[in-house]
C-alpha cells in the first residue's frame, strides 16, 4: 500500500463481506454462555458466609481511644506552639515599628532644633552679637 494514497482501493463488495465476517466473529465471541451447574448456589453461600459489616455505633460522649488522645494532645501542643511563636513575632514587629517611629521623631526633633538654632544665630548676628565662631 502506498502511504500517499488516502483511500483503500479494494472492491466495496469485498469490504462489506469482510465487515459481515467480522461482525459474525464478534457475535460468536460475545454470545451468552450459561454458568456452570451450581454457580448461583455457590455465590449465594459465599455471600452468606461473609459476615455483614456491623454498623458502627455513634461515639457521642464516649471516651476517646488512646490513639486519638495522642493526636488530640499533639494537635493542642502544635496550636499552642504556633500561637506562642506568632505572638512573639507580633511583639517583635511591634517593637520594631515603635523603634522606627521613635527614630523618625528623633530625626524630626533634630531638624526642628537645627532650624531654631540657625534662626537664633541669624538674629544674633543681625543684632551684632558674635557667638565666638
Amino acid at each position: 500500500m502506498n502511504p500517499h494514497e488516502p483511500f483503500d482501493n479494494t472492491n466495496p463488495h469485498e469490504q462489506i463481506e469482510d465487515f459481515a465476517a467480522l461482525e459474525h466473529e464478534i457475535c460468536n465471541a460475545l454470545r451468552p454462555v450459561d454458568p456452570p451447574a451450581g454457580f448461583a448456589d455457590r455465590v449465594i453461600a459465599r455471600a452468606r458466609a461473609e459476615a455483614a459489616p456491623q454498623p458502627k455505633r455513634a461515639r457521642i460522649l464516649m471516651f476517646p481511644t488512646m490513639r486519638s488522645r495522642v493526636w488530640i494532645g499533639s494537635a493542642v501542643a502544635a496550636m499552642l506552639l504556633v500561637g506562642v511563636a506568632g505572638e512573639q513575632a507580633h511583639e517583635r514587629m511591634e517593637q520594631r515599628r515603635k523603634a522606627e517611629e521613635a527614630q523618625k521623631q528623633f530625626e524630626m526633633a533634630l531638624q526642628v532644633t537645627d532650624r531654631a538654632l540657625e534662626h537664633a544665630r541669624q538674629q544674633l548676628q543681625h543684632a551684632g552679637i558674635s557667638l565666638g565662631e
